[in-house]
């Protein structure tokens, strides 16, 4: 198995009062992903969407704090609030701080808010 196929290993990490979280995950080139960060407010999650190189991420007392989102383009293609919480998480040990998504999981997502708000 090659690179392509095994995809590339980035890493996620969270650091609160509570010792440093690190999750990493397996991204695939030409496929978009996206990165949900939300802190104490769930409010307060804003979506990420781009071809991702590496995330790395701050919790802080406040909430939060993204500490860089580097894109292959360097570049953030697309900002966008989620207003549900049904999304698949990175790990159990990151609820409610990190979440990554493929462009299928967006999509889905989407039809799903809009059946819903019928």
């Amino acid at each position: 198995m090659n690179e392509e196929e095994l995809g590339t290993i980035v890493t996620l990490s969270a650091t609160s009062r509570k010792p440093k979280i690190e999750e990493r995950f397996r991204i695939f080139p030409g496929r978009v992903y996206g990165v949900r960060i939300s802190g104490i407010n769930p409010q307060m999650g804003i979506s990420y969407v781009g071809v991702l190189e590496s995330v790395t991420m701050h919790i802080d007392d406040r909430g939060f704090d993204l500490h860089s989102v580097e894109l292959r383009d360097g570049i953030i293609e697309g900002i966008e609030p989620f207003e549900q919480e049904n999304i698949s998480l990175v790990s159990n040990r990151l609820t409610g701080f990190g979440y990554i998504r493929d462009e299928e999981g967006f999509r889905r997502q989407r039809e799903s808010l809009l059946y819903q708000n019928r």
